[in-house]
């Protein structure tokens, strides 16, 4: 058995730096809704905070998945992992190995890649075999036919795994490996099956849910609300109601934060345990999101 890596050093600054820059931006943003005066400016930086963070579980998972990607080669089969992803092909479903320079054609790329982030699905090639891409650069590829579909990598040595595999086909398969395709969504429903997990993950929605209808009524019916008080116990100068959106917001974020947090941690029976408790935090943490938001409108109603 004989285990390749791609070349992960570049992509993973790349993507860190991606991240940070979305990051960033998302600081940037709620430091100018907090700073917000009026209702309409306040609306759409609470508009704009919540589309921001939509690419930072897209990259931080693109970054934890080339991370852990590797290229298996033994004389029953490949293995192919990416991340969540993962590819059994026997060896005696193989029926070539070719680098990409071969084929004297363009490959058709997933429609949304980074570099160090090749992955996903491509347009099939003229021969109508669809193609996926389980690679960090574009050039000095790897592809793996099989009848049903082609498989491109990009492991750091290219000639040697293209070598290898052709020593060990000449040896014939034993014991082909089972033939074997695991998506990341085929994993979450499996999660999805599980009552405590489901039960949870519905009482944080309903919870936020409740947040979010609380706010958008009580902004329509105050014009002014405080936040705090000073350090003399005095309150705050009033803001727009609308700066009430910042609770929900708020837990929203921590909430997600938290599923997807578990959701990596779940994957190891070592820190399942700790994948529960982020969950159960979430379901603690929207309830005081909600004592908050009833203080505040005690107090500085």
């Amino acid at each position: 058995m004989y285990t390749y890596y791609p070349l992960r050093r570049n992509g993973l600054i790349l993507l860190g730096i991606f991240f940070a820059l979305v990051l960033l931006v998302n600081v940037w943003n709620i430091y100018l809704v907090t700073q917000a005066t009026s209702g309409p400016a306040f609306l759409q930086g609470l508009v704009i905070a919540l589309i921001a963070p939509i690419p930072l579980p897209w990259l931080a998972y693109r970054f934890w998945a080339l991370q852990n990607a590797s290229y298996t080669l033994q004389r029953d089969g490949i293995q192919l992992r990416w991340g969540m992803r993962a590819v059994d092909i026997p060896m005696t479903e193989v029926e070539w190995v070719r680098a990409d320079n071969e084929l004297q054609m363009k490959l058709p790329l997933p429609w949304m890649h980074l570099p160090g982030a090749i992955i996903g699905m491509g347009r099939h090639l003229a021969g109508g075999l669809p193609i996926e891409f389980f690679a960090e650069r574009t050039r000095g590829l790897i592809l793996i036919a099989t009848s049903e579909k082609i498989y491109t990598i990009s492991p750091a040595e290219t000639q040697s795994f293209i070598q290898l595999y052709a020593e060990l086909s000449q040896f014939g398969s034993l014991e082909p490996i089972p033939a074997r395709s695991v998506y990341p969504s085929f994993w979450l429903s499996n999660i999805w099956q599980l009552r405590p997990v489901r039960n949870m993950l519905i009482s944080v929605i309903v919870l936020n849910l409740i947040l979010v209808t609380w706010v958008s009524l009580v902004s329509t019916t105050y014009q002014e609300i405080s936040l705090g008080f000073d350090p003399e116990g005095l309150p705050l100068p009033p803001l727009p109601a609308t700066a009430l959106w910042i609770i929900p917001f708020l837990n929203f974020i921590s909430s997600l934060a938290d599923w997807i947090l578990g959701l990596f941690l779940y994957r190891s029976t070592k820190y399942r345990h700790l994948a529960y408790v982020l969950w159960v935090s979430s379901l603690f943490i929207a309830v005081l999101f909600l004592g908050a938001l009833y203080y505040i409108l005690q107090t500085g109603g």
